[in-house]
């Protein structure tokens, strides 16, 4: 998970013919910079979302659908 890596991702993912993508990020830092390296590149991809996220997300938590579901 390293900036150039994600970078890396998004365009492969667009290559793929993905026009939504989701970028998770292991941490607080490197989000930042991935997302920053991305702004001025993102121009170039003008029907593509890119979103970033952090792993630490709850809503990336697999435990969370169980433990709602159980109480329900």
């Amino acid at each position: 998970m390293s900036p150039p890596g994600e970078l890396s991702n998004i365009e492969k993912d667009y290559a793929a013919g993905w026009r939504e993508i989701w970028v998770l990020c292991g941490n607080a830092h490197i989000q930042e910079q991935v997302e920053t390296e991305w702004e001025p590149r993102k121009g170039a991809f003008p029907d593509c979302t890119v979103a970033f996220y952090l792993v630490s997300d709850p809503r990336f938590d697999s435990g969370a659908d169980s433990d709602s579901e159980a109480g329900a």
